[in-house]
C-alpha cells in the first residue's frame, strides 16, 4: 500500500483509491448477531452503491465475498487492505457465495462516489444519470445522511442536492470535501440547495 501510494503522488500528484462500492455491516450489533452475520466467514454485503463498479457488475445484498483475485477474504479489514493496492479502472475477480452456491465475478473498480463532507458531516454522493434527469441538473451533490444535530432541527436535507456553498459551485464530491473544509465554525455558511421539486433553497448555518 506503502508503495503504491509513493507511486500514485509520484505519478498523478495524489492517492489514487479505486472503490468496490459496498457496505457491510458491523458484525459486533445486535441486529448482526441476531442473524448470525458475526458467524459467517468473508464479508456480508450490506448495501451496494448506485452506478459503482459493484453495481455494475452486478453484485447484490446478501452476497458474502470469499475472495478476491487470489487473496481469501475472512474479515472486512482482508478487503479493505487489498482494495487499497488498486486503482481506478482495475479490474478484480471477486468470488461471492450466492444462496448457497460460489459464483466469479468481474468488476471494475471505481472511483469513490461518496463521503461524509468536513466541518457539518453531511454524507453527499456524486449524482447518477437518474438524478441527473430527475432534478433536471448536470452538476452538484446529492445528500444521503445527515447528523442527529441538524435531523433535531427539523432540517428535511436529504435528497436534496447541494449546489453551491457560500457561492461556490458544487460540481461534484471532491468540490464538495473542498469547499465545506473552508467552512469556519465561527462565521456564516451559505449554502444553495434543489429539491426533488425543482425548488431551490438557500439555508444560512451559524
Amino acid at each position: 500500500i506503502a508503495k503504491k501510494v509513493v507511486e500514485d503522488i509520484l505519478e498523478y500528484g495524489n492517492v489514487q483509491k479505486g472503490m468496490l462500492g459496498i457496505s457491510a455491516p458491523r458484525v459486533n450489533t445486535p441486529y448482526a448477531i441476531e442473524n448470525g452475520l458475526d458467524e459467517i466467514e468473508g464479508v456480508y454485503i450490506g448495501d451496494v452503491e448506485e452506478e459503482s463498479g459493484a453495481d455494475d457488475a452486478g453484485l447484490a445484498e446478501g452476497d458474502v465475498i470469499k475472495q478476491i483475485d487470489d487473496i481469501k477474504i475472512r474479515r472486512f479489514a482482508d478487503l479493505t487492505g487489498y482494495i487499497s493496492t488498486k486503482r481506478p479502472g482495475d479490474k478484480v475477480q471477486v468470488t461471492v457465495e450466492r444462496k448457497g452456491e460460489s459464483k466469479v465475478i468481474p468488476v471494475t473498480l471505481k472511483e469513490r462516489q461518496s463521503l461524509i463532507v468536513p466541518v457539518m458531516g453531511l454524507s453527499v454522493k456524486n449524482l447518477t444519470e437518474k438524478d441527473k434527469k430527475l432534478y433536471k441538473v448536470k452538476k452538484g451533490v446529492k445528500i444521503t445522511g445527515v447528523p442527529e444535530i441538524y435531523r433535531r432541527d427539523g432540517l428535511e436535507l436529504v435528497d436534496n442536492i447541494i449546489l453551491e456553498v457560500d457561492g461556490e459551485p458544487i460540481e461534484d464530491i471532491q468540490d464538495a470535501r473542498i469547499e465545506f473544509g473552508k467552512i469556519s465554525r465561527r462565521g456564516k455558511t451559505v449554502i444553495t440547495l434543489l429539491n426533488k421539486d425543482g425548488e431551490r433553497e438557500r439555508l444560512i448555518f451559524q
